[in-house]
């Protein structure tokens, strides 16, 4: 278990922080039930828990979440423009 002011990054840049974090080294999961904040260069995700797979790099986040997404302009579906009467 990691407990208190846990930070990981991996290779892209992209940040977990929590206060505790439970890792099972043979299942390659990893499982935390505190406030949970994913930083990356896309946006950022705060939730309360979450259930990772180290052998994916899939994350679920387990309670009410919020996620901010960050635009470069490069859009699929673009604002829709103001109608005008």
């Amino acid at each position: 278990n990691l407990e208190g002011d846990v930070e990981i990054e991996n290779s892209d840049g992209t940040i977990l922080k929590t206060q505790e974090l439970r890792v099972d080294i043979v299942t390659q999961k990893a499982y935390s039930g505190q406030d949970v904040r994913v930083e990356s260069k896309s946006g950022t995700i705060d939730s309360t828990g979450l259930e990772g797979d180290m052998g994916t790099g899939t994350m679920i986040f387990t309670g009410p979440a919020k996620v901010i997404l960050y635009s470069d302009g490069n859009v699929l579906s673009p604002t829709p423009k103001a109608s005008t009467p």
